[in-house]
């Protein structure tokens, strides 16, 4: 398995800002964003989607997301990691 490379905040804001999203906080409107720390061991996250009927978690295909949490008010949004990824690495910073 090849080893992702760790996703910056400056990336995912570059993103967010080139498909036209809102690089603010959806709650309270602040600009200022965390996200984990990817650089950190085990500190990847990911969702888990369950087929119906049932939640069979041993099948459970895992969605790889990144999470911005507000810096003034703490509010979660999540993106799917992989379109950032790609779109970072077609659109490197100078």
């Amino acid at each position: 398995m090849v080893q992702a490379k760790p996703l910056k905040i400056s990336d995912i804001i570059r993103f967010l800002e080139a498909k036209g999203a809102k690089a603010r906080c959806v709650a309270c409107g602040s600009k200022h964003f965390e996200t984990v720390d990817e650089c950190e061991p085990d500190a990847r996250v990911a969702f888990k989607a369950f087929k119906f009927p049932g939640y069979d978690a041993t099948g459970a295909k895992a969605i790889d997301v990144v999470l911005l949490v507000c810096g003034n008010c703490a509010a979660i949004r999540a993106y799917a990691r992989k379109p950032i990824v790609d779109w970072a690495a077609e659109n490197p910073t100078n």
